[in-house]
């Protein structure tokens, strides 16, 4: 079998801490070996024990990794921390606590060339030429006679079956730790970051170096003469990194020409542009000072592992508006009301604190205000004295029942409305009644015309025609009154040359067609008398011929 491999090299290094954003989960399932079949009590003795103690996990080689936890019997030998066993073996490894939940694995990283890994299936396979951060947390069992560097973590495209004990004979690939790892009572997070070569599927951990290029640290005082390093495992972290630098900045809404201050870290070579003019570069360090009056996306470049990263932060400013200064008109002896708009805070000239000042006197009138973004703003009114328009009416004509009349105003040149919305400066007027219409200059100064509208002195004559052609051309076939003006009663008789009654009606609605008693009637004149009673009760009579004509 091959067994080239691409490892992490010149990347797993100590106590650093990223800046860039992780995008995507962990790429290692069960990282913290929290998914298991059962808790051993004994040393795991095979591979196909360890598959069927822990989930997803497997070893590469016949040396078997071990799995511990806080929850197993104390009387076992895999109980942590401090475990009771007392049964037939040489010693204890070591006394600690899982670095998260309550499992760990461990791993032999020295001695007597005998080497015990892991291998897992990623989630996904590695992507070619993108970023990944690597990440374990190791903890030294302290009761054997060494620590050693070499802990790493390696990529491969297949599973790895060996019938071996020892490491890979693969030195010249990777490169370790410079230092062992010593950290005892508690925790050490190795980290790197790592270029992706190929699309590897399977993560291995362990220390690929033999005994011979293995760097190796003696312990004072271990409790057990073995020449071994043994180190607690957990918590495997295999995830990809977005180039995306995270720049932190002001999360508070800015008051405009405030200063403002943004930082980024975790790449080199920064450039800073305005997204509004993406041509110029307006800072290169890891700090961007400037000011801005109105809102702002900032990007920044920047490299990592020779690649560009990119951030973005968009600083924002208060969308109010500065208040313009005012120049208001006071109308005549009237008053009006100086209101800024809706603010959190209000300071007038004159100490007030109210969101509005009534006045009524030309002068100056200051206020500075506050909005909910703490930001202040002044405003300055010039209220000046103007008079209304005075202007009347051209005359107020009286009404004669159904006929109209023009109301005017005596002047053009302002703005008119009237009560029923027309702006033009002449109404027509068909009814009785009051009618209003407000006028208003230049400087807003406004005056209110009203006219009564009367009914003059008028008589209603009635229209009658004197005479009709019933023929059925649609033309003066009937005969009747129309009376233009509003009455109470209403009757029109019609008689023949001998006084006899041909047609009567009571509504004005109601004509005659020429016929009586469903007889069609000759040429001839016939005579009519209309009595009819006005509004006012007053009643009147007239009296005529109409000629019938065929």
């Amino acid at each position: 079998m091959n067994l080239l491999f691409r490892y992490l090299c010149c990347c797993l290094y100590l106590h650093i801490t990223f800046t860039y954003s992780l995008q995507a989960q962990n790429l290692v399932s069960n990282p913290s070996f929290e998914e298991h079949k059962r808790v051993p009590c004994q040393w795991i003795t095979d591979k196909a024990e360890l598959a069927d103690i822990v989930q997803s996990w497997t070893a590469p080689t016949l040396n078997m990794p071990h799995l511990f936890s806080t929850t197993a019997n104390t009387e076992c030998w895999t109980n942590q921390p401090n475990s009771s066993f007392s049964g037939n073996i040489e010693c204890i490894f070591g006394n600690e606590t899982p670095q998260e939940g309550e499992f760990m694995v461990g791993l032999f990283t020295y001695g007597q060339n005998r080497r015990s890994y892991l291998q897992i299936k990623l989630n996904t396979p590695l992507v070619v030429g993108e970023l990944y951060e690597l990440s374990m947390w190791v903890s030294l069992a302290e009761h054997l006679g060494f620590a050693s560097n070499g802990l790493g973590m390696a990529f491969h495209d297949e599973e790895i079956e060996l019938g071996t004990y020892g490491s890979f004979d693969i030195a010249e690939e990777v490169i370790l730790f410079e230092e062992p790892v010593t950290t005892q009572d508690g925790w050490e997070q190795l980290t790197g970051r790592y270029e992706a070569t190929d699309e590897y599927t399977h993560l291995l951990i362990g220390n690929f170096k033999n005994d011979g290029a293995t760097k190796n640290s003696p312990l004072e005082n271990p409790q057990c003469r073995s020449a071994q390093a043994f180190y607690f495992v957990d918590n495997v972290v295999v995830k990809p990194i977005s180039l995306e630098l995270q720049v932190d900045g002001p999360s508070d809404v800015l008051c405009a020409g405030e200063q403002v201050i943004l930082s980024v870290s975790g790449a080199s070579n920064y450039q800073w542009y305005a997204a509004s003019d993406t041509n110029q570069v307006i800072g290169t360090s890891a700090q961007l000072n400037t000011f801005i009056d109105a809102t702002e996306t900032f990007i920044v470049k920047g490299e990592i592992n020779e690649k560009e990263a990119r951030g973005t932060f968009t600083v924002q400013i208060n969308p109010n508006e500065p208040i313009e200064t005012d120049n208001i008109h006071l109308c005549g002896t009237g008053a009006i009301t100086l209101a800024p708009g809706d603010y959190e805070t209000y300071t007038w000239k004159d100490g007030s604190t109210a969101a509005s000042l009534r006045v009524d006197q030309p002068g100056s009138y200051a206020v500075t205000v506050t909005d909910i973004y703490g930001c202040e703003f002044t405003a300055s009114y010039r209220v000046r004295e103007k008079t209304v328009p005075s202007i009347q009416f051209e005359n107020i004509p009286s009404l004669c029942y159904s006929e109209s009349v023009e109301l005017k105003v005596a002047e053009t040149g302002y703005d008119f409305l009237w009560d029923n919305g027309s702006t033009s400066d002449t109404r027509t007027i068909n009814e009785v009644g009051t009618y209003k219409v407000t006028i208003t200059n230049e400087f807003n100064c406004s005056t209110v015309l009203e006219a009564e509208i009367n009914d003059k002195n008028c008589v209603c004559n009635p229209l009658i025609p004197n005479a009709f052609s019933p023929n059925g051309d649609g033309i003066n076939d009937e005969f009747g009154a129309i009376i233009p003006c509003p009455i109470n009663a209403y009757t029109l008789s019609i008689f023949d040359r001998w006084g006899k009654p041909v047609f009567e009606s009571t509504e004005q609605i109601q004509t005659w067609d020429g016929y009586h008693d469903e007889t069609y009637l000759r040429m001839g004149v016939y005579a009519w008398v209309l009595v009819y009673e006005d509004e006012n009760g007053k009643v009147f009579s007239k009296r005529g011929n109409v000629t019938l004509i065929r």
